[in-house]
């Protein structure tokens, strides 16, 4: 497959707050650990700049597309590869279409325009990019079938648009399972060769089949074959319906460059070159350096431009 040359690669994640308002529980659906895990993947494996924004109880839908509109302008050049990513609760509703919630029931004394907000006008800005982007969705109803049930479709002389989401709509996706795709995203950009969106879309449906089939993960209580939600592949926006954006790795010797000089993986690392094998292990130190991330990401909320 024909992969285009990134000169940059940026991507905003985007989170609600934690809140006792939203639940008494912190992380409830586990998304910093999946924030965590693709955050790792995509700076030591692809160079990704991460920027993260937590959505507040106040107002949500204005604040955020201010946020995406302001991310494109600063970042969007046809060179530049840029990546958003999801996770929280979703619905669809027939008026709005998809919506994004910081919680699935009502909070008291809250007004709904503060917990939840039409995700539409931030996927059409994201279509006007002059960049290719991916869109990854980790929530209940996360993508329909049809783009013309996402977004108003228009001619846009943006680059590639794509969307790889949990479930589609009508469906209900844990927090066990949004890990689970996130897991199998990490291990194919970790196998060392480039990829299509496509291509990562149809390897998490496999994944996830299997492991409702009980090929995997035998000890844990899951649900019976043929009630697993299937993850959707969309394409907004496009030049032609087969154009698919390929995300290529960055050198191997990027990544031990950046590892810390007496880690214990460093070694393991160079042994596996010299045997022709990529190590991707993560080791505990500060991500932060040579990574491209800005600050503590998990804090961090990026100020309009």
């Amino acid at each position: 497959m024909a992969a285009k040359e990134y000169k940059r690669r940026v991507a905003l994640f985007l989170a609600w707050v934690d809140d006792p308002r939203i639940s008494r529980y912190p992380d409830p659906l586990n998304i910093n650990r999946e924030m965590n895990s693709l955050r790792r993947v995509l700076t030591q494996g692809y160079g990704f700049e991460i920027i993260t924004y937590r959505m507040e109880l106040y107002k949500p839908g204005l604040v955020v597309w201010s946020k995406v509109d302001s991310f494109i302008r600063g970042y969007s050049d046809p060179e530049t590869l840029l990546l958003v990513y999801y996770g929280g609760h979703g619905t669809y509703w027939n008026s709005q279409g998809l919506v994004w919630a910081a919680s699935s029931r009502n909070i008291a004394d809250l007004a709904d325009r503060n917990r939840l907000f039409p995700c539409r006008y931030v996927l059409e800005f994201l279509t006007k990019a002059s960049s290719d982007v991916i869109i990854l969705i980790c929530c209940c109803s996360a993508a329909p079938t049809h783009p013309d049930m996402a977004i108003n479709c228009q001619k846009s002389k943006g680059g590639t648009t794509e969307i790889i989401a949990a479930c589609t709509v009508g469906e209900r996706t844990s927090s066990e399972y949004a890990s689970q795709i996130v897991a199998l995203l990490e291990k194919r950009f970790a196998s060392g060769r480039p990829t299509s969106v496509q291509t990562i879309n149809y390897d998490i449906t496999k994944g996830i089949l299997r492991i409702a089939e009980g090929l995997f993960n035998r000890d844990r209580r899951l649900p019976p074959p043929g009630a697993n939600p299937k993850p959707v592949h969309l394409q907004l926006h496009g030049q032609y319906a087969e154009d698919t954006i390929v995300l290529t790795p960055v050198k191997p010797e990027a990544l031990i460059v950046q590892e810390p000089r007496y880690s214990a993986s460093s070694w393991v690392a160079k042994l596996r070159m010299l045997c022709g094998r990529v190590i991707m292990e993560s080791w505990n130190s500060d991500v932060g350096d040579g990574t491209g991330i800005v600050g503590n990401t998990d804090k961090e909320e990026w100020k309009v431009r």
